[in-house]
């Protein structure tokens, strides 16, 4: 399950937690990919299906996030990418969080980071 936190601009202190339960779709060792999709959740997507891949750089590597989904009735497609971004960031820094702090479990909140800047 990934949660995913939000909070308005009016009250930071009210929290929205979005979630949605994944289906491991498929993995690719040899391309360092791997696809889930969304089977539950209350984020009002019908068919969302992310690819992330594992690009190898000189000192590193990066992450590559493509998805696919289908058109959700109310929402423009840049508030869409927004609202898929916006969780991504916070996925992204409690994975980097979780590096540098490998004794904080998911879910823990004490460890809690919102956006990379936090760290």
């Amino acid at each position: 399950m990934t949660l995913v936190d939000q909070r308005s601009d009016q009250n930071r202190d009210q929290e929205k937690v979005n979630w949605t339960k994944q289906k491991l779709l498929g993995i690719d060792p040899a391309t360092m990919t791997f696809s889930s999709s969304i089977i539950d959740g209350n984020v009002g997507f019908n068919s969302y299906i992310p690819t992330v891949e594992v690009v190898r750089k000189d000192a590193g590597c990066t992450i590559v996030w493509k998805y696919e989904v289908e058109r959700v009735e109310g929402w423009r497609l840049e508030d869409l990418d927004l609202f898929i971004g916006t969780g991504l960031q916070v996925m992204a820094s409690r994975m980097e969080a979780s590096l540098y702090n490998p004794e904080v479990k998911p879910g823990d909140k004490s460890g809690k980071v919102d956006k990379l800047s936090d760290l």
